[in-house]
């Protein structure tokens, strides 16, 4: 369920939950959407023809609510729900109907790898969030299932942080996921974008750092307190790291300058990439 609710307050622009108003509407939007999901035996299988459209939802959100108080907010969510997915509205097309990508689990054991890439959406930032939120809420429940070890990629994490709701996804998955055997891996080409506001909570549950060339970023190892390990010896040798060459700070372990020399195996198959 949280899955969905994510991708409707991606569409809204705003998170359901804080102030007295907004909880009643997640809780409203919540209820819609376990009588419409309680009849499926085992979610994990519900296939995308199976799962309820925007205007199936919207239909029984308008109905719902067991006081005079609760009965406008849930009319005025569904009415708000469906200017927005269904009829003319501008999501419509993209969120009303069944998608041809299968993000269910159906009942797999084993998922083999898999790559979403989302640079063809970076002309509208708000399907772009959409698919984001799609695609991170079955990342989620796949890594949380089972203790199979899998690693999870993110590359590009700024474009995350842009939507507060998949900016809590990564800080969840810092957290939780090493509990569940994964490992995730966040990168980005500038360092100073995990130590502000929330973000620092990502870095702060990522002990292993893996620092690159920051020729453009070298103020955060200057100012910030999580580098006053590093001496002026250090922060020269990340000023100046050839290719190939990044330092490995692991947390309460050591500091390590390294050269990744790709093995044969590597080369045969990556050729000189």
């Amino acid at each position: 369920m949280s899955h969905v609710t994510r991708i409707y307050e991606t569409v809204l622009g705003r998170t359901l939950s804080g102030a007295q108003r907004e909880n009643l509407e997640r809780g409203l939007l919540g209820e819609a959407l376990e009588i419409l999901y309680r009849g499926f035996p085992d979610l994990s299988r519900v296939s995308p023809e199976l799962a309820p459209t925007c205007d199936v939802v919207c239909d029984v959100l308008s109905g719902l609510g067991d006081k005079e108080a609760t009965k406008p907010i849930a009319k005025n969510l569904a009415d708000e729900i469906a200017g927005l997915c269904t009829g003319s509205g501008p999501w419509a097309e993209f969120l009303n109907g069944a998608t041809n990508v299968d993000l269910s689990r159906g009942g797999r054991e084993r998922i083999e790898p898999r790559v979403f890439s989302f640079h063809e959406l970076e002309s509208d930032p708000i399907l772009q969030a959409l698919a984001y939120t799609q695609v991170l809420s079955a990342i989620r429940r796949d890594s949380l299932i089972d203790e199979q070890p899998r690693i999870i990629a993110v590359d590009e994490v700024y474009r995350l942080m842009r939507h507060p709701s998949l900016l809590d996804f990564l800080i969840e998955a810092a957290k939780t996921f090493r509990t569940r055997r994964k490992k995730l891996v966040c990168v980005d080409q500038q360092m100073s974008i995990f130590l502000t506001g929330k973000a620092r909570l990502v870095f702060e549950n990522c002990p292993i750092r893996v620092v690159f060339s920051q020729r453009q970023g070298m103020n955060v190892f200057h100012e910030d307190a999580a580098f006053q390990h590093l001496n002026q010896q250090h922060r020269d040798i990340i000023a100046a790291l050839p290719r190939f060459h990044y330092v490995l700070d692991i947390q309460d372990e050591g500091l390590w300058y390294l050269y990744n020399r790709p093995a044969a195996g590597e080369i045969a198959r990556f050729q000189t990439t």
